[in-house]
Protein backbone atom coordinates (compact mmCIF):
# COMPACT_ATOMS: atom_id res chain seq x y z
CA UNK A 1 0.00 0.00 0.00
CA UNK A 2 2.83 2.56 0.69
CA UNK A 3 3.91 2.09 -3.08
CA UNK A 4 1.24 3.97 -4.28
CA UNK A 5 1.31 7.24 -4.36
CA UNK A 6 -0.73 8.48 -6.96
CA UNK A 7 -3.62 7.06 -9.12
CA UNK A 8 -1.22 6.47 -11.78
CA UNK A 9 0.39 3.57 -9.25
CA UNK A 10 -3.09 2.24 -8.68
CA UNK A 11 -2.91 -1.27 -10.61
CA UNK A 12 -6.26 -1.97 -9.46
CA UNK A 13 -7.73 1.43 -11.18
CA UNK A 14 -5.83 1.30 -14.24
CA UNK A 15 -7.38 -2.26 -14.89
CA UNK A 16 -10.75 -0.33 -14.59
CA UNK A 17 -9.77 2.37 -16.96
CA UNK A 18 -8.71 -0.69 -19.58
CA UNK A 19 -12.55 -1.88 -18.92
CA UNK A 20 -13.79 1.62 -19.34
CA UNK A 21 -12.08 1.72 -22.69
CA UNK A 22 -13.26 -1.62 -23.70
CA UNK A 23 -17.13 -1.03 -22.46
CA UNK A 24 -16.81 2.67 -24.85
CA UNK A 25 -16.14 0.47 -27.72
CA UNK A 26 -18.33 -1.72 -27.26
CA UNK A 27 -21.34 0.21 -26.96
CA UNK A 28 -20.69 3.15 -29.09
CA UNK A 29 -22.39 1.40 -31.70
CA UNK A 30 -26.00 1.27 -33.69
CA UNK A 31 -27.35 -1.91 -32.08
CA UNK A 32 -28.37 0.45 -28.79
CA UNK A 33 -29.92 3.06 -30.58
CA UNK A 34 -33.05 2.37 -29.29
CA UNK A 35 -31.51 0.82 -25.77
CA UNK A 36 -30.10 3.71 -24.51
CA UNK A 37 -30.40 3.15 -21.16
CA UNK A 38 -29.34 0.32 -21.27
CA UNK A 39 -26.26 2.23 -23.17
CA UNK A 40 -26.26 4.44 -19.92
CA UNK A 41 -26.40 1.97 -17.36
CA UNK A 42 -23.31 0.16 -18.71
CA UNK A 43 -21.27 3.66 -18.70
CA UNK A 44 -22.23 4.65 -15.21
CA UNK A 45 -21.53 1.32 -13.76
CA UNK A 46 -18.40 1.05 -15.50
CA UNK A 47 -17.09 4.17 -14.38
CA UNK A 48 -18.41 4.18 -11.12
CA UNK A 49 -15.74 0.98 -10.88
CA UNK A 50 -12.95 3.80 -11.36
CA UNK A 51 -14.73 6.23 -9.80
CA UNK A 52 -15.11 4.76 -6.69
CA UNK A 53 -11.66 3.72 -6.64
CA UNK A 54 -10.33 6.57 -7.41
CA UNK A 55 -12.35 8.16 -4.13
CA UNK A 56 -11.61 5.70 -2.11
CA UNK A 57 -7.88 6.15 -2.52
CA UNK A 58 -8.33 10.16 -2.31
CA UNK A 59 -9.94 9.97 1.63
CA UNK A 60 -6.50 8.65 2.56
CA UNK A 61 -7.89 6.77 5.27
CA UNK A 62 -7.53 2.96 5.33
CA UNK A 63 -11.58 2.31 6.87
CA UNK A 64 -13.10 5.02 3.70
CA UNK A 65 -10.61 3.31 1.12
CA UNK A 66 -12.35 -0.01 2.39
CA UNK A 67 -15.91 1.13 1.72
CA UNK A 68 -15.20 2.60 -1.67
CA UNK A 69 -13.35 -0.55 -2.63
CA UNK A 70 -16.42 -2.35 -2.21
CA UNK A 71 -18.67 -0.18 -3.64
CA UNK A 72 -16.55 -0.59 -6.61
CA UNK A 73 -17.17 -4.27 -6.65
CA UNK A 74 -20.50 -3.99 -6.59
CA UNK A 75 -20.31 -1.87 -9.62
CA UNK A 76 -18.33 -4.28 -11.12
CA UNK A 77 -20.81 -7.02 -10.62
CA UNK A 78 -23.55 -4.42 -11.93
CA UNK A 79 -21.58 -4.23 -14.61
CA UNK A 80 -21.37 -7.63 -15.68
CA UNK A 81 -24.79 -8.52 -15.72
CA UNK A 82 -25.57 -5.35 -17.55
CA UNK A 83 -23.21 -6.86 -20.23
CA UNK A 84 -24.74 -9.91 -19.99
CA UNK A 85 -28.09 -8.46 -20.94
CA UNK A 86 -26.68 -6.66 -24.01
CA UNK A 87 -25.65 -10.09 -24.92
CA UNK A 88 -28.28 -12.07 -24.31
CA UNK A 89 -30.20 -8.82 -26.74
CA UNK A 90 -27.23 -9.32 -29.49
CA UNK A 91 -26.50 -5.59 -28.85
CA UNK A 92 -22.80 -7.03 -27.56
CA UNK A 93 -21.19 -9.66 -29.28
CA UNK A 94 -20.55 -12.61 -27.53
CA UNK A 95 -16.42 -12.36 -27.73
CA UNK A 96 -16.57 -8.54 -26.51
CA UNK A 97 -19.21 -9.47 -23.69
CA UNK A 98 -16.64 -11.82 -22.83
CA UNK A 99 -13.73 -9.69 -22.96
CA UNK A 100 -15.26 -7.30 -21.00
CA UNK A 101 -16.59 -9.85 -17.98
CA UNK A 102 -12.91 -11.64 -18.24
CA UNK A 103 -11.58 -8.06 -17.63
CA UNK A 104 -14.06 -7.07 -14.79
CA UNK A 105 -13.35 -10.16 -12.92
CA UNK A 106 -9.50 -9.26 -13.28
CA UNK A 107 -10.24 -5.92 -11.15
CA UNK A 108 -12.52 -7.22 -8.74
CA UNK A 109 -10.19 -9.92 -7.97
CA UNK A 110 -7.12 -7.70 -7.32
CA UNK A 111 -9.91 -5.41 -5.35
CA UNK A 112 -10.81 -8.23 -3.09
CA UNK A 113 -6.74 -8.62 -2.91
CA UNK A 114 -6.21 -5.39 -1.47
CA UNK A 115 -9.30 -4.68 0.58
CA UNK A 116 -7.72 -8.27 2.42
CA UNK A 117 -4.08 -6.15 2.41
CA UNK A 118 -5.76 -3.09 3.57
CA UNK A 119 -7.57 -5.17 6.59
CA UNK A 120 -4.76 -6.37 8.38
CA UNK A 121 -2.44 -3.79 8.23
CA UNK A 122 -2.10 -1.76 11.26
CA UNK A 123 -1.64 1.35 8.93
CA UNK A 124 -4.64 3.56 9.41
CA UNK A 125 -4.15 5.28 6.14
CA UNK A 126 -2.10 8.38 5.07
CA UNK A 127 -4.27 11.25 7.07
CA UNK A 128 -3.47 9.30 9.84
CA UNK A 129 -0.53 9.95 10.04
CA UNK A 130 1.69 12.22 11.99
CA UNK A 131 3.43 15.36 9.98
Amino acid sequence: MASIKSLDDFQTWQKSKEVNKLVATAVNCPEFQNFLKLKNQIINSSMSVMANLAEGFGRQGNAEFIQFISIAIASSVELRSHIQGACDFSLINKEKGDEIISKSNEVEAMAFTLMKKIKSSSYRGWKYKSH
